[in-house]
């Protein structure tokens, strides 16, 4: 079996999963949809940093962290890029970034899943497809 988010916090020894746990065990929270993605993340001088998430993917079963596939969200061989620096960014990064069409825009990943997916009607999760067809 996969591990599960208490599972996992239980593992950990830190302030932060202490506090997550207590959080877990006194409101009645339950695990509802799985988002994964891989991530590469940069950091530079000046506090500048960058990630890009590949691969986001969503599974409504199976909510632990080993099972490994999910609907993507996005299409493939697209990344989601977010920059972050104190103050302003770089005029060079600016540049680069205005000089090859990438601009900024908000993008939430629960949201796109629960909006183009879950929400619409004609969707149906890859379990209710696999019932369907057998």
């Amino acid at each position: 079996a996969g591990r599960s988010v208490r599972e996992a916090i239980s593992r950990i020894d830190s302030q932060i999963a202490r506090e997550l746990s207590f959080y877990l065990q006194s409101n009645p929270v339950t695990e509802r949809i799985y988002i994964g993605y891989n991530r590469t993340a940069l950091s530079g001088e000046d506090a500048l940093r960058v990630t890009l998430d590949t691969d986001i993917r969503f599974r409504l079963d199976r909510l632990d962290f080993t099972s490994g596939c999910g609907q993507m969200i996005l299409p493939q061989g697209t990344a989601l890029m977010e920059v972050k620096a104190l103050g302003g960014l770089p005029l060079w990064l600016t540049r680069t970034l205005s000089e090859n069409g990438v601009f900024p825009a908000s993008f939430s990943k629960y949201g796109v899943c629960y909006t183009d997916y879950i929400m619409n009607p004609g969707f149906v999760p890859a379990r209710e497809e696999a019932a369907k067809i057998a």
